[in-house]
């Protein structure tokens, strides 16, 4: 196994509450990560850890932080409206950006 990935792993292990995680496994849909918790415990981690440069865009992948996340599905469903649409961020995506020291463009 890859250093860089039983890093990762050993590093997103408290969201998967006892899951077992693979280089498939998707942040936001798989684990729930989202808004602060991508943004410190994944995006600015591997910056510090290991010196992953760029801009990360956190919209693309997952929604922002936001109070009452359940009034925003509500009025997206009253007014017809389709629930957002976000890229696939996996634990390989992860690894390759911190191999490239380059978060993807």
């Amino acid at each position: 196994m890859n250093e860089v990935f039983r890093r990762v792993e050993e590093h997103l292990r408290p969201w998967a509450r006892g899951g077992q995680l693979t280089p498939e496994t998707n942040l936001y849909r798989d684990l729930g990560m989202y808004g602060d918790d991508l943004a410190f415990d994944v995006v600015i981690w591997a910056t510090r850890e290991f010196g992953v440069e760029g801009n990360f865009h956190l919209t693309r992948y997952a929604p922002a932080e936001h109070s009452f996340p359940w009034l925003r599905r509500t009025l997206r469903r009253l007014f017809g409206k389709k629930p957002p649409q976000y890229e696939s961020l996996t634990v390989s995506d992860v690894v390759a950006a911190i191999e490239a020291k380059r978060w993807p463009d």
